[in-house]
């Protein structure tokens, strides 16, 4: 699995990676931050966590600062505790 994880990040391109924003929660709004285990997962795809200058796993954001970053992808958890959109 290490080998695996090593040749992806070897292969992954960092010029050019997309920005992702992944919300926990909406109301109020949290994202994942740069040392979670989804944007550990989606820097090995090539992507970069929107919010990587905040610190902690889990910070919080308004929506102003969301739409100021501008994410080129947007991804919203479902699931147990999660807060549904309006």
């Amino acid at each position: 699995v290490r080998r695996r994880v090593a040749a992806r990040r070897a292969a992954a391109p960092s010029a050019s990676a997309r920005s992702v924003l992944f919300v926990a929660s909406e109301r109020p709004a949290y994202v994942a931050g740069p040392g979670t285990y989804v944007m550990q997962l989606v820097g090995l795809a090539g992507g970069r966590a929107a919010f990587a200058d905040l610190a902690g796993d889990w910070p919080q954001v308004s929506l102003e600062a969301v739409v100021a970053r501008d994410p080129d992808w947007l991804v919203v958890g479902r699931g147990r505790g999660a807060a549904p959109l309006a």
